[in-house]
C-alpha cells in the first residue's frame, strides 16, 4: 500500500499512538512513498520484537480502513 504525502502526518500521529500505548517514545518519524523510518526510545518491558509487529499490524489494518490510503493502494 502506497503512502500519500496528504495522509502521512495521520498515519504518523496514528503510529506515535501505538508506540505510546507500549510505554515508548517517537523520537523522530518520515517516510516515502512504501515505507516508514521510525527512531524509538524503547520501554525496557517492550521488546523490538514485538514493537514491529505491533507497528505494522495496527498501522496496516488501520491504513486499510482509511478511503485516502485505499485510493492509492498499488
Amino acid at each position: 500500500m502506497t503512502i500519500p504525502e496528504i495522509a502521512s502526518d495521520n498515519l504518523y500521529r496514528y503510529i506515535n499512538g501505538i508506540v505510546k500505548k507500549r510505554q515508548s517514545n517517537v523520537l523522530a518519524i518520515n517516510g516515502i512513498g512504501n515505507h516508514v523510518h521510525i527512531l524509538v526510545e524503547l520501554s525496557s518491558s517492550v521488546s523490538l520484537s514485538d514493537m514491529v509487529r505491533d507497528i505494522k499490524q495496527s498501522s496496516s489494518k488501520w491504513m486499510k480502513t482509511q478511503p485516502v490510503f485505499c485510493q492509492f493502494a498499488g
